[in-house]
């Protein structure tokens, strides 16, 4: 008999190095990738070309206007008040590097679901645009807002917990500091605060600050100083950001105008408040509360929002209000009385839409004058450098392409008093 060439039974194990893959396509992306900001305020785009863009902005009335007896002096000439924000540009990158093999392996679909260029080009984009996103909120210099009325280290807190990137904040160095503003009168309270902890609710400073002073129900916003690190482990890296939506509203200098009681322009302040000033602490969301918003945001613009932005967990909050039979807080329809519907698609108050955006921080809602007052002001379109021709550049030495996407912009609020932000809403 002949000899044996293999024994036992054929299975996978044993053919494991010869059998195929098979790969079912597409390839899921599982990250999210929602840039609602972004889209939003593309909406109301200006494009403009120089150094900066200055806009002019109607700050006070003339005050020579008077009621006098017959024959009285007349009153002394006034003038119309106005001032410039000034407004410049900050440039966000986005870089993608390839190799020489890689390209050749995977640009036909026959060798990848997708190309390498163009998966490289299109996750960049994303990626851009999910960094742009995030910065629409806490891009720059204020990062979120305190509301408790104490002498104390930590204080309850809503906003963000990362750099506009992504990236952790660099917390616990001694140029790591903060400075609180109250958003009654935009003053500073305490000083300049070193920050050790950040959390999604609460933050915490090296030493006590004092803010029993300030009134009930308002809050004060987190201000980064000129020397922190808190942002990249660069000193005033922060100003290399646009001006994100809470530095619009709750930024001391507004553009580069002073909106301070004391020595500034106090119209161009924005409407703060807490859901319950008897408590200054996470309070449950009331009508009356979002109400009170809107009513004193008439009262200084003589304008009324048109979104309600938060984040999507918040969205609850304000569902949970919408039931009571008594209560003639839901409109119920009558004309599908044979089916049973629950959950909400779209929910409004007072005829505004409330959207909800997941870099949005949790405990606020903000309250935007949305197609009036906001501005996208674009130096440079965002797509990927091509001024050779070429979107791919060869890396110097090395059998590896890059290209290079960039966006040259600036979000500015033109109308600061037509907005307004809700917050220590408990979730």
């Amino acid at each position: 008999m002949g000899a044996s060439i293999g024994t036992g039974i054929a299975g996978f194990t044993s053919v494991d190095q010869i059998l195929k893959e098979f790969y079912l396509g597409p390839i899921i992306n599982q990250l999210n990738n929602e840039i609602l900001a972004v889209e939003l305020f593309q909406k109301a785009q200006v494009d403009w070309q120089g150094k900066r863009a200055v806009i002019p902005v109607k700050v006070s009335r003339n005050s020579g206007v008077s009621f006098l007896a017959e024959g009285a002096a007349l009153p002394t000439a006034g003038a119309q008040g106005y001032a410039d924000l000034l407004v410049t540009a900050r440039f966000v990158y986005g870089r993608f590097s390839v190799t020489g093999p890689l390209i050749e392996a995977a640009k036909t679909s026959a060798g990848a679901f997708v190309t390498a260029i163009d998966g490289e080009m299109t996750g960049l984009v994303e990626d851009v645009k999910n960094a742009a996103n995030k910065g629409m909120f806490d891009g720059n210099n204020i990062i979120g807002y305190v509301w408790q009325k104490q002498n104390a280290a930590t204080f309850q807190y809503a906003g963000a917990t990362t750099t506009s990137v992504g990236s952790a904040f660099t917390l616990g160095a001694a140029a790591t500091t903060a400075q609180l503003i109250r958003l009654d009168t935009y003053a500073a309270v305490g000083a300049a605060t070193q920050v050790n902890a950040v959390t999604e609710s609460s933050i915490t400073f090296n030493a006590p600050i004092d803010t029993t002073a300030v009134p009930a129900g308002v809050p004060l916003a987190v201000q980064l100083g000129a020397a922190s690190t808190i942002k990249y482990g660069v000193a005033g890296a922060w100003d290399r950001e646009p001006v994100g939506l809470m530095a619009n509203l709750s930024n001391q200098t507004h553009f580069g105008v002073d909106r301070t009681d004391a020595t500034g322009s106090p119209i161009l302040q924005a409407t703060a408040f807490v859901v319950d000033p008897t408590t200054d602490v996470y309070s449950t969301l009331t009508l009356r509360s979002m109400q009170k918003v809107l009513d004193d945001i008439n009262l200084q613009s003589g304008k009324k929002p048109d979104l309600v932005l938060c984040n999507d967990l918040m969205k609850v909050e304000y569902t949970a209000l919408l039931q009571g039979v008594g209560a003639a807080n839901l409109i119920v329809p009558t004309d599908k009385n044979s089916d049973g519907y629950a959950g909400f698609e779209r929910v409004f108050y007072n005829g505004i839409e409330i959207k909800a955006s997941r870099h949005c921080p949790k405990g606020l809602f903000f309250f935007l004058s949305s197609k009036l007052s906001w501005k996208l002001a674009v130096l440079g379109e965002g797509g990927f450098m091509d001024d050779d021709g070429s979107i791919l550049f060869r890396v110097v030495n090395t059998d590896a392409y890059e290209g290079t996407y960039r966006w040259y912009y600036n979000l500015v609020c033109v109308e600061p008093n037509a907005n307004g932000v809700l917050c220590a809403i408990s979730f």
